[in-house]
């Protein structure tokens, strides 16, 4: 039976064309270039600052970017949430953390531009909602409030490579938001309301790519 850590990994390979699909669609005329294009380089920018590849703008700039999606679930379950209605951020902390193993994880050394954060259809096949942060705003806001642990709930998975993470509430990093799968689809913490995505129908064919970049 695949691991939890190794379920992840696969649903990103499998959502990585729509993931493409919203960068062309923010950067016309750009080209996604993979860590793996760049073979041991690629690996050393992967480990040791966080990046999964580069959006090759037609300006000749190379936007480094991380990648995370996460199953239909934790959009829409509430269980899985810090904040009853509110999706989650999640930013690894520690690797193997609690064993003898323990090292620093993804935030120690995240220096990518961009976070592109999903998550997928009911079924897996597309995304059904997403956000693009800006990390230097969103280091920022951290700095501001005086650490994760000031915005987010430390997690632990308890399988793969049992690495520690922040769960954060994506309201509390607004500010850092560059672009969005579709403005106003968040309800506030404070509104009583019904979460949007309650009463909406997933598209399954990965087509959302209707957000602007924000100014």
């Amino acid at each position: 039976m695949a691991s939890r850590f190794d379920s992840d990994r696969s649903l990103d390979t499998r959502l990585r064309p729509y993931v493409l699909q919203v960068y062309r669609s923010l950067f016309p005329g750009s080209r996604y270039q993979p860590m793996e294009e760049l073979g041991d380089t690629g690996l050393m920018f992967d480990k040791n600052w966080g990046v999964d590849g580069f959006i090759c703008t037609t300006q000749h700039r190379k936007l480094a970017v991380q990648s995370k999606c996460r199953r239909h679930d934790f959009l829409t379950e509430r269980r899985y949430q810090v904040i009853s209605g509110i999706p989650d951020f999640t930013q690894e902390f520690m690797n193997a953390a609690g064993t003898q193993y323990e090292a620093p994880g993804e935030w120690f050394h995240l220096n990518a531009e961009l976070y592109f954060f999903g998550w997928a259809t009911s079924d897996e096949s597309g995304l059904a909602k997403w956000l693009l942060l800006d990390i230097p705003r969103y280091k920022a806001i951290v700095e501001a409030a005086g650490g994760l642990a000031k915005i987010g709930r430390l997690q632990q998975n308890k399988a793969g490579g049992k690495a520690s993470f922040y769960a954060i509430p994506v309201t509390r990093l607004r500010d850092a938001w560059l672009a969005t799968y579709r403005e106003g689809w968040i309800v506030p913490p404070e509104d009583d309301s019904p979460a949007p995505w309650d009463d909406e129908q997933p598209t399954a064919s990965g087509s959302l790519v209707q957000g602007n970049l924000l100014t």
